[in-house]
């Protein structure tokens, strides 16, 4: 159970942490969501909507009931959102790595000691496995 001493503590620095109060960092602020791309609705992207429905006949097949493709357009955009958030995490680790490069360059230590392991991401996201998707399609009639 938490004490009284660190929940009064976390009172005050709660009530020092009320975020941006300038009408540029509020607006800076409010654009963090959509940096990466990953809070977008991938409905309003015509081309995205496109790919989203050609991966759900891949994953349904010829033939499949209207319950099938709308189960498939649902596994299709889920693996679209996994497929961006795969692209960000590769990216992120990119940037971290190629700033790590150049504080080595310029002679300075690493930024945080002990959390090198695991930036060998590999520089791609993994490809679509559509046999797997259209097995775990559910066999409606």
């Amino acid at each position: 159970m938490t004490s009284e001493t660190r929940r009064a503590a976390n009172r005050r620095n709660a009530a020092r942490s009320t975020g941006p109060r300038s009408a540029a960092g509020k607006k800076r602020a409010s654009q963090n969501a959509l940096r990466h791309g990953l809070a977008i609705s991938l409905c309003q992207d015509a081309a995205t909507r496109a790919e989203i429905e050609q991966m759900a006949k891949l994953i349904c097949g010829d033939g499949a009931s209207r319950l099938q493709y709308e189960l498939a357009l649902v596994m299709a955009e889920s693996e679209i959102v996994l497929q961006r958030a795969r692209m960000a995490r590769v990216a992120i680790t990119e940037r971290a790595m190629n700033a790590a490069r150049v504080r080595a360059d310029q002679g300075q230590p690493r930024a945080h000691p002990g959390r090198g392991a695991g930036t060998d991401a590999p520089a791609t996201a993994a490809p679509t496995d559509i046999e797997a998707l259209r097995q775990a399609l559910p066999q409606l009639s």
